[in-house]
């Protein structure tokens, strides 16, 4: 009965924080706060749309939820992901050790069009998404850390792909960091709560 639905919870000062109030910019001001951004290129990772189909989505929602707030559009979307800032929660507090999964992910662009057209090439793009750790001493760790980044990485794969669709570097970036902290937010949604009992 409920087999696709969709539920879109908004907090009450949601509105407060879709314009953007933080300094004036050179050139033309932004309208939009990073934390709209953010929610937007979400959205797109979650539900793999691309920036157009975003910004339908997004518009069609609000206008069904009676929120009386402009969208970004995909040009805004494609601009503001190039330097916009996502953080992700760090737990350690020493020196981080970096464990790397070999599959990577692909980047979606030139080099698929020349596949299409002239057939598989010999030199094929990836970028390497890293998976954080922080072990102690031992081969034994060192196994597991692994086996958990292959984890995550199959996760993060099996949710939004293998692919990443935007073309710059500094997207590219953006866009594998969101996809990221979804996945982070996806985990600590589904993670039990332990009481101690007495």
């Amino acid at each position: 009965m409920e087999r696709g639905s969709i539920t879109f919870w908004i907090s009450e000062d949601f509105a407060k924080t879709w314009r953007y109030a933080g300094e004036k910019q050179r050139g033309s001001q932004y309208d939009y706060s990073d934390q709209a951004i953010r929610m937007m290129l979400t959205i797109k990772e979650v539900f793999r749309l691309t920036n157009r189909r975003t910004e339908g989505f997004v518009r069609s929602i609000f206008k069904l939820m009676r929120i009386c707030l402009p969208v970004p559009d995909h040009t805004t979307l494609s601009k503001r992901g190039k330097g916009l800032k996502v953080d992700l929660p760090k737990k350690t507090q020493g020196s981080l050790n970096i464990v790397m999964d070999s599959t990577g992910l692909k980047i979606y662009g030139e080099g698929e069009w020349k596949v299409r057209m002239h057939g598989a090439s010999k030199r094929r793009t990836w970028r390497k998404l890293h998976v954080r750790a922080n072990p102690e001493d031992g081969e034994i760790q060192a196994v597991l850390l692994r086996s958990l980044a292959e984890t995550a990485m199959f996760r993060l794969k099996t949710i939004f792909g293998d692919q990443l669709s935007t073309r710059l570097i500094e997207t590219q970036t953006t866009q594998a960091l969101i996809r990221c902290a979804a996945l982070n937010q996806m985990t600590h949604l589904g993670m039990p709560q332990s009481d101690p009992v007495a």
